[in-house]
């Protein structure tokens, strides 16, 4: 999509939206979920994650479709509006303390007692080049594009993108969250020795 407001603020520049909000569970994690649903190992009885909310709505979503039992791990102090749409798609929603350690423990005891296969938000491979198909259409859709501003949070999107096009010049992220920036900082130092 397009915005000739937004082009007239931005230098004569030409600018493309690709609108994710428009998918099905309302955000890309969709792409993600349902291509590491595709291609999970045999053997397990479903899936297990732990989300605030997109994956798991997303989670739930291609799990219903290919028939798979979905257990979701949220915080307990999730809005039910997050909630009741993971529901609806047929998750198990099972309530943890509001903390990633808590979230981590609640989804891997799910994972071992009931042979789930872990699906996490954004460090899986498969996850990661689900989201890929947003780079490639982006290159198909507008070839000429100079730059991609991708923006961050837990980096499945960005990298995902990254892997698709060359042309990717910068991850956007709030500076009240700039964890991205900070661990890239982090590893950079810590390569250099």
């Amino acid at each position: 999509m397009t915005s000739s407001l937004l082009d007239s603020m931005s230098n004569g520049r030409r600018l493309y939206f690709k609108c994710e909000h428009l998918q099905r569970t309302g955000s890309f994690k969709l792409r993600g979920a349902l291509n590491a649903l595709l291609r999970m190992p045999q053997g397990y009885a479903g899936v297990v994650a732990h989300s605030s909310g997109n994956h798991g709505q997303a989670l739930a979503w291609a799990a219903d479709r290919l028939r798979l039992v979905c257990c979701v791990v949220v915080p307990n102090d999730t809005p039910a509006a997050k909630i009741q749409p993971m529901r609806s798609y047929g998750a198990e929603v099972h309530f943890c303390q509001p903390n990633y350690s808590d979230r981590r423990r609640v989804c891997d005891r799910l994972a071992a007692e009931r042979r789930l296969y872990p699906v996490p938000s954004s460090d899986h491979w498969d996850v990661i080049s689900g989201q890929a198909s947003v780079g490639l259409e982006l290159i198909e859709q507008v070839p000429e594009l100079d730059a991609v501003l991708v923006p961050v949070c837990g980096g499945g999107l960005a990298a995902g993108v990254a892997l698709a096009s060359a042309t990717m010049s910068k991850a956007a992220e709030p500076a009240s969250a700039s964890a991205a920036r900070s661990s890239v900082r982090v590893y950079c130092v810590e390569a250099a020795g």
